[in-house]
């Protein structure tokens, strides 16, 4: 599973375990190794509870308070490391893990008033509408994303934010390609530019610190009315009053059909559900190993593919409404796990010592490429709010990223599917250009590497 993952860093700790240990030194070296997981694991976890507190006290507080504690338990405690293996089993097991529990715990809109045919899916709904909806707010947000990063290269040259015109260069290229693809993209362009290592360390340091109020952003926003009502697709949904109708008594059945299921049997249906969940994730990463030379993200798009096809099996079924209760939260609170390794990373020493320039430098182009996506979306007739954070997201955190925050936008459930795997769909997209457009800049900047 690819995603904002920093290989430099998974390298590092690779590198480390094959330096040879003297005899006496093995015992203390595995009680550390105990330690350090004992602490990380400690840290993922506290922080994903609370985040998940948060929400219900705080809409849209989850993903911030989530990043926040992660990242003060990193830098505040010695006993939590920055880099572990556990973090980096967060991209390729923990996120696509919680889009396949996204994609499991949907649940269609049940019959009304004793019909004997289930409501028909609205043409808006269907995975097609759903992938060309979101296909221009993606151009607009790859755009904004190059747009971004040239007005920072151009501030920076000017406010002397880097040491050096290479460097700034450099962080540009590198950057561009990580905003339209992810960082997978990012890491590519910066052996091809020839980027040097304390450059990308600030700048990676700098990107989890940026992305961290990225993602609150865009978590908010689903909530703010005003912005809403400035797109054309959320005026259309509204006005569709027996729509409005429809959905508000699908959610009271929803509700009611939620509270049938006991907390005992959610509790022992999550079990085995975590089981087939282990196994789906494991198939989907061996298809994206296999594939990965020729078509990055595989992992999320067979995820994207295999779970809504078992959901459709098997959600009419006596049995499964425990699951199916017990997918929704156990989804919600492995998004958030991801987001806390995402936090624990951050080193707030390292980006105030050393990158306070790359901090500045990525919140300016991540600010302009969102201001570019929300008016450059506005024309589209039929584009939500939602449509257009979906391609901010695939542009910028890459398919499993942008598909797992689905999640959040509960307001239509019949578009789950589409819009997810809409944004795998645009998100492979970005994985497969992002580097060759990062590397483009840095030329057309006048580098040379």
């Amino acid at each position: 599973m690819q995603g904002r993952a920093h290989p430099v860093i998974k390298n590092e700790y690779k590198l480390s375990r094959l330096v040879p240990r003297r005899r006496f030194g093995e015992s203390n070296a595995l009680n550390s190794q105990v330690h350090s997981t004992i602490g990380a694991s400690a840290a993922v976890l506290g922080s994903s509870l609370v985040g998940l507190q948060l929400e219900r006290w705080i809409p849209s507080g989850g993903i911030l308070g989530t990043l926040l504690v992660a990242a003060g338990c990193s830098n505040v405690f010695s006993w939590v490391p920055s880099i572990h293996p556990l973090y980096d089993a967060c991209w390729t097991w923990v996120l696509p893990a919680s889009l396949a529990f996204l994609l499991l715990a949907y649940r269609p809109p049940p019959k009304i008033n004793g019909d004997t045919k289930p409501m028909p899916p609205s043409p808006s709904s269907s995975i097609a509408a759903c992938i060309r909806r979101v296909a221009g707010p993606f151009v607009v947000a790859s755009i904004g994303s190059l747009l971004g990063c040239w007005i920072s290269y151009h501030c920076a040259l000017r406010l002397n934010w880097f040491g050096s015109m290479e460097d700034a260069r450099a962080a540009t290229g590198c950057l561009a390609a990580s905003y339209v693809g992810g960082s997978v993209n990012f890491f590519a362009t910066a052996r091809l530019i020839g980027a040097h290592p304390n450059l990308l360390g600030s700048m990676a340091t700098a990107d989890l610190l940026a992305m961290a109020l990225y993602f609150f952003v865009l978590s908010a926003s689903l909530e703010w009315k005003w912005l809403q009502s400035k797109f054309r697709g959320n005026t259309l949904e509204r006005s569709n009053s027996s729509e409005k109708i429809v959905d508000s008594r699908t959610s009271n059945l929803t509700t009611r059909k939620s509270k049938v299921s006991s907390f005992g049997s959610t509790f022992l249906a999550s079990i085995p559900l975590l089981a087939f969940t282990w196994l789906l994730v494991s198939f989907a990463n061996r298809i994206e190993a296999y594939m990965s030379r020729w078509i990055p993200g595989m992992a999320c798009a067979v995820i994207a593919v295999f779970a809504p096809l078992i959901n459709s099996l098997v959600n009419q079924r006596s049995w499964w409404p425990p699951f199916g209760s017990a997918a929704a939260p156990l989804g919600e609170f492995l998004f958030l796990a991801f987001f806390a390794s995402v936090g624990v990373g951050a080193n707030l020493q390292s980006t105030l010592q050393m990158g306070p320039s790359c901090l500045l430098f990525s919140v300016l182009a991540l600010a302009i490429h969102l201001v570019v996506t929300v008016v450059g979306s506005l024309p589209f007739p039929t584009v939500a709010l939602e449509d257009a954070w979906i391609a901010s997201n695939a542009a910028i955190g890459g398919p499993a990223t942008a598909a797992a925050f689905c999640n959040r936008m509960r307001k239509d459930p019949t578009k789950l599917r589409g819009r997810t795997l809409a944004a795998t769909v645009w998100g492979v997209v970005g994985y497969a250009i992002g580097t060759a457009l990062g590397v483009t800049m840095f030329r057309l900047l006048g580098g040379h590497g």
